[in-house]
């Protein structure tokens, strides 16, 4: 096991910066062994989380430390990193007080796979990779694009944009919510937001139960092998193929579109 503190790493990249009036920025990149096969944990905030996959055998991580009020407010948070079948990486502050945040972009090596992802007031954007993940903000919009695994989302004031991957769930508040939707498990699958579309994208061949409710707004279905399909004003049903897990679409005060993804 190994860990590193602010004050105890290697640093391969070091800028400070004033950004504009008033706003300090500091940001420098870390490299850290990480075993083939360790599931990644990372809890920052006031800040955005970012990851990618690449082939290099080390974790890449950039850290940006942020502030309003002055360049000593930047000392007050540290990251600190352990490495072990389970990779943490958790920023906090030294002083309750801080006016500080901190920004995590990672490249991780072959093999790894990320768990939970959990800041505040940031965007949470995954590309690639594998996980049953868990994405948790406020005040943030989350995206995972070509992603292999289980994906569970939960955010407020924030869009959210799913390609690839199974979704488990997929709440907001003041957002809309866009996915691909490629399999259901057999617990079924929640998207829920309030004012916001829902518009998801479904494999032709699929099969499972749509349950579709919105206030103060349409649904419309495009996709293919539809039947005992219901819809009123505000609310539908229909089921897509021989049936299945449900998914459930609820917003209000917007849209709810379906449509289907050919098979490649």
């Amino acid at each position: 096991m190994s860990m590193s503190i602010f004050r105890n790493i290697i640093l391969m990249l070091f800028v400070l910066s004033v950004i504009g009036c008033g706003h300090y920025e500091i940001v420098y990149t870390e490299k850290h062994a990480v075993p083939q096969e360790s599931t990644i944990y990372v809890t920052t905030f006031n800040g955005d989380i970012d990851i990618e996959w690449y082939h290099e055998d080390e974790m890449s991580l950039e850290i940006t430390k942020s502030s309003w009020r002055s360049e000593e407010e930047l000392e007050k948070a540290e990251v600190v990193v352990i490495t072990d079948s389970e990779t943490r990486i958790t920023a906090r502050k030294l002083d309750d007080d801080a006016d500080v945040g901190v920004s995590l972009s990672l490249l991780l090596p072959p093999g790894t796979a990320i768990q939970v992802l959990e800041t505040s007031n940031g965007d949470v954007t995954v590309t690639d990779g594998i996980g049953n993940a868990e994405a948790n903000t406020s005040n943030g919009d989350v995206t995972f694009s070509n992603f292999n695994g289980t994906i569970d989302i939960r955010t407020s004031n924030g869009d959210i944009i799913v390609r690839g991957g199974t979704l488990t769930g997929a709440r907001t508040s003041n957002g809309s919510i866009e996915a691909e939707i490629y399999a259901v498990p057999p617990e079924g699958t929640v998207l829920d937001t309030s004012n916001g579309d829902i518009i998801i994208s479904v494999l032709q061949g699929l099969n499972a139960e749509l349950d579709m409710d919105t206030s103060n707004g349409s649904i419309t279905i495009e996709a293919e092998d539809l039947t005992d399909v219901r819809i009123s004003d505000s609310d539908g049903r229909a089921t897509l193929g021989e049936g299945g897990s449900t998914i459930r679409l609820d917003t209000s005060n917007g849209d709810i579109k379906v449509s289907t993804i050919a098979p490649e």
